[in-house]
């Protein structure tokens, strides 16, 4: 009988979407953080359900073959990274196998996939960046940094490997001043204190950054206005400094609610001579590098197999798939309901004179979309990068409809994305190419991309 405080032995068979290693014992599923296919590991019992339990590492009796030394001294503690400890082919490996196995799972179907396409670069390579913000037990000092899994522990970080150092200084800087300041962090059982969490937003190429004060209330106090006077002299290469105003009780981090308390709202980001303007509320990858090869792997597969298309894009954010498809298109609707976002995509495809073939909507999608059909409009191409709760059954419906020939779907989430996938199949769609980008390096997240083929 598997009960909590059970010491058991397992090897571990695989990496899970989630971060977890998978063993099973008794024919039982386990998942182990922290562990590594291959392990042979004594782990102890934390949670029973139903079909499947979790356990921690005890003892490690046999390393895998695959698992390194992190090079990240808070790995083993920090959520932010789930696979530091894990080869970086390995973690390849085991994305490509997790894409597989949600689809024969989910769409029942077994997927062709290509080789993923690598992060050369595993340092420095995070662009936005999210830390909620806490008080210590002795209230005279602040926690700034990453949750630790399945907790809402912080992790107090100075220094991570994986974003820019500037990040670090200025996060190091606001966690003394705070006190100077005698400003308070907000506490979520309570609902009482002020900093929620610090968000940055850092542009690769410019080398510049948005800070964001996400804040339990709808006016700026005087002390955290005074402050952010001084982050300002101190770190120059700050573009703007914002507020946002979040008083709901959620997990959602950044509210509508944005107020620009010193500089810009926004930062540049140049790709590929390419140049995007991003507000602090409006998405964009936060791989910029990757962010390329998924942009020019979306553009060869539409340019291999048609040319001089209509194309409709949706959840287009600040308009990129559209602006690098501008010379394969001779028209692109793109829809974004965020408000934020669409005044970027206005100004980006503006600066590239491109009005005469993109045009926006601000909408919700689904609405969007069904307007379209009722127009009985047609579009060569459809792209679809949802978030990562996927499309709704009437989205769906709905591109189906308005597909002459292509849906690419781009996704960051294996299980949401096979089952829009059945959907399409089930509505005459053929898959004819499948992508994977290491978009989120020594992370189980997983950029994916599908073409469909109407019948």
């Amino acid at each position: 009988m598997l009960t909590i405080g059970s010491e058991i032995h397992l090897d571990i068979d695989s990496l899970t979407y989630g971060g977890e290693g998978l063993g099973r014992y008794n024919g039982i599923v386990i998942f182990v953080p922290d562990s590594v296919r291959g392990d042979s590991i004594t782990a102890r019992v934390v949670s029973v359900k139903k079909y499947y339990a979790r356990a921690i590492i005890t003892n490690i009796i046999k390393p895998s073959q695959y698992r390194v030394e992190p090079f990240c001294s808070l790995a083993n503690l920090c959520g932010g990274c789930q696979w530091q400890h894990v080869d970086y082919d390995e973690q390849l490996n085991a994305k490509m196998e997790i894409v597989k196995e949600s689809f024969k799972k989910i769409a029942h179907i077994d997927i062709p996939i290509k080789n993923i396409l690598k992060n050369e670069t595993h340092k420095q390579f995070r662009s936005k960046i999210q830390y909620p913000v806490q008080q210590t037990k002795t209230k005279d000092s602040f926690a700034i940094g990453y949750y630790t899994t399945r907790t809402h522990n912080i992790v107090n970080i100075e220094s991570c490997p994986i974003q820019p150092k500037i990040i670090d200084n200025i996060t190091n800087f606001i966690r003394k001043k705070l006190i100077d300041y005698k400003l308070t962090a907000y506490n979520e059982k309570r609902h009482f204190g002020l900093i929620r969490h610090l968000v940055f937003r850092y542009s690769q190429s410019k080398k510049n950054l948005l800070l964001i004060f996400v804040i339990n209330d709808n006016k700026i106090h005087k002390a955290l206005k005074e402050l952010c006077k001084l982050i300002k002299i101190e770190f120059p290469q700050i573009e703007g400094i914002l507020a946002n105003f979040n008083t709901s009780k959620t997990n959602s981090i950044l509210s509508f609610k944005m107020f620009k308390i010193i500089g810009n709202d926004y930062i540049f980001e140049e790709l590929e001579s390419k140049l995007f303007r991003i507000s602090a509320n409006s998405f964009f990858q936060v791989n910029p590098q990757m962010a390329i090869k998924m942009f020019n792997v979306v553009k060869t597969m539409i340019e291999s197999r048609t040319n001089n298309v209509s194309i409709l894009d949706v959840y287009s954010g600040v308009g990129a798939f559209a602006i690098w498809m501008l010379d394969l298109a001779k028209k692109i609707i793109a829809i974004e309901e965020n408000p934020s976002a669409i005044k970027d995509l206005e100004y980006n495809v503006k600066l590239r004179s491109a009005e005469n073939k993109i045009s926006w909507i601000n909408d919700d999608a689904e609405i969007v979309l069904s307007k379209l059909v009722n127009e009985n409009q047609n579009f060569d191409v459809i792209i679809l990068d949802p978030p990562r709760k996927g499309c709704t059954k009437n989205v769906i419906n709905a591109v189906a409809n308005l597909c002459r020939e292509y849906i690419i779907y781009v996704s960051c989430n294996p299980n949401t994305l096979a089952r829009d996938a059945k959907m399409l199949i089930d509505m005459s769609f053929n898959i004819e190419e499948v992508q994977i980008i290491d978009m989120f390096t020594f992370t189980y997240h997983i950029e994916s991309i599908v073409m469909f083929k109407k019948n």
